[in-house]
């Protein structure tokens, strides 16, 4: 048992290192592979994705057709947010960042509909650095929603909706923000998040929940426990890297129907059930996430050796 105990502080460790060395060893051949990549995310959007290690986040351009509440949302689909630009360091970070886009202006995260001039980010921090272009913002027709230029950074105030935009739609792309890195250099989506020190992993192995259970152990850790709405904006992440249509959860109610729990022990506060669910239909008393359709990071309760297709099902492994 103390072996046992030791091999997994030992495995934490090393997966410690490994993330935290891949991230910042001054390796050329490194640095490119983990500076600006490609992801692909829902299997239809593509963006290029950038981490910043020393503060714990990770950021991404989309040259995707959308309005200021239509990108809004996108962000928040993926866990994210749109961009909040709150110093010089991560303004260099996002003009590098752009050098990679193809559209004239790409959303941000800040707004004043509410008080004309007084400008907010979407996260509620202090507003205080900021990069205007020269005469900007001037609300001119009533503009009340930020983009930056693609050519220098600098930032405009512009019509938010579809029916306002002065420009042509397509001239707009949108850039998200993640509160947590995201490591391309492991051998399967990776997000360590700085504020808990906890790793999630997504595996596209297809198995049943009591295979799963055992693949995370093996591994050092244990299949997911979703407890906060932090901990379900990683999952979205991970999920619109994924391929696989559901994902298993640590969640159980086989000891008393109706009672569920996680299987590290820690309190069920926090829920995110799909609708109509759970509904413990034939005996279902295992937990899983959606993956597909309108519904997308919704849990539902499955049979644990599910009568379908195990292709289907992936897992979401967490590591403290």
């Amino acid at each position: 048992m103390k072996k046992m105990r030791k091999s997994k502080k030992m495995l934490a460790f090393l997966l410690t290192l490994l993330f935290t060395f891949s991230l910042i060893l001054p390796s050329a051949a490194l640095a490119r592979q983990c500076s600006v990549m490609d992801m692909n995310f829902f299997g239809w959007a593509t963006g290029k994705v950038v981490v910043d290690p020393h503060r714990g986040k990770t950021y991404g351009l989309f040259d995707v057709n959308k309005n200021w509440y239509e990108a809004n949302a996108f962000a928040q689909s993926l866990g994210g947010q749109l961009v909040t630009i709150t110093s010089k360091q991560e303004q260099d970070l996002i003009n590098h960042l752009l050098t990679y886009g193809k559209r004239q202006y790409y959303w941000m995260g800040a707004s004043d509909e509410e008080v004309e001039g007084q400008w907010g980010w979407v996260t509620g921090e202090p507003f205080r650095y900021t990069n205007w272009a020269p005469g900007e913002p001037n609300n001119y027709g009533g503009e009340n929603y930020m983009a930056l230029l693609r050519t220098n950074g600098l930032w405009n105030d512009l019509f938010g909706r579809r029916n306002e935009l002065q420009i042509s739609p397509v001239t707009f792309g949108l850039l998200v923000e993640w509160d947590f890195s995201y490591n391309p250099c492991l051998n399967t989506p990776t997000i360590y998040d700085s504020s808990t020190g906890n790793y999630y992993a997504l595996y596209d192995q297809g198995m049943v929940w009591s295979d799963a259970k055992r693949f995370a152990e093996n591994h050092g850790g244990h299949l997911a426990t979703i407890t906060s709405h932090r901990e379900q904006n990683i999952l979205k992440f991970l999920l619109a890297t994924g391929k696989r249509s559901f994902y298993w959860l640590g969640g159980t109610d086989e000891v008393v129907e109706g009672q569920w729990q996680w299987i590290t022990g820690e309190p069920w506060t926090y829920s995110n059930w799909g609708r109509n669910f759970p509904n413990n239909w034939g005996g279902e008393d295992y937990l899983k996430v959606i993956n597909f359709g309108d519904e997308i990071g919704k849990w539902v309760d499955s049979y644990g050796a599910w009568i379908g297709n195990p292709e289907s099902h992936g897992l979401i492994v967490e590591w403290k």
